[in-house]
């Protein structure tokens, strides 16, 4: 299932942030990541620099092995970064936190989101200030099914969103900035 999310600002809608979750895998895009500017690479390791260019697509994934990783898109390169591994899926036992994604509802960045499967999207949500003031966090978890209503419970004061899987699901709160 793919979750799409919209922001509406001064009557006009933006792009913010998708999640994509097979059942096994998750990877998420938002708008903070797909700058629509130029990017350049760091890499401490082999203390070197190296640009990338405008990027097609960049984002993160939640990988059943446990593997997680940055994936940047350019012109027909694929590019992993930040790639680290933790626990898998299986082990995720209650509920484990993936990512915080800021979505600003005050006023949109000078750019557009057009990264991640748009065409795919099974739901779409529209953030409004009137909702939830000048911006929201979207706080993803990956939950184990049995222990679903905890995380619901925990963050009963916050609206959420679930895209379910058949042992595990992923939970996302919309907690104010």
């Amino acid at each position: 299932m793919v979750l799409g999310f919209l922001t509406k600002i001064n009557g006009v809608q933006h792009r913010a942030a998708l999640f994509k979750f097979t059942g096994t895998d998750l990877y998420i895009w938002d708008s903070l990541d797909n700058s629509g500017g130029f990017l350049s690479l760091l890499d401490l390791e082999m203390n070197k620099s190296h640009s990338v260019g405008i990027p097609n697509e960049l984002h993160r994934s939640y990988h059943r092995s446990g593997r997680r990783h940055l994936r940047i898109d350019h012109s027909g390169t694929h590019v992993l970064t930040g790639v680290r591994k933790e626990g898998r899926l299986d082990e995720v036992n209650t509920w484990k936190a993936v990512r915080r994604t800021p979505v600003p509802l005050e006023q949109w960045f000078p750019w557009e989101m057009n990264a991640g499967p748009w065409n795919k999207i099974s739901r779409t949500v529209t953030l409004e200030k009137s909702e939830f003031g000048d911006g929201v966090y979207l706080a993803s978890y990956i939950c184990c099914n049995r222990h679903l209503d905890q995380i619901l419970a925990r963050k009963e004061s916050h609206q959420n969103w679930l895209i379910p899987g058949k042992t595990h699901s992923v939970a996302i709160f919309g907690e104010p900035l």
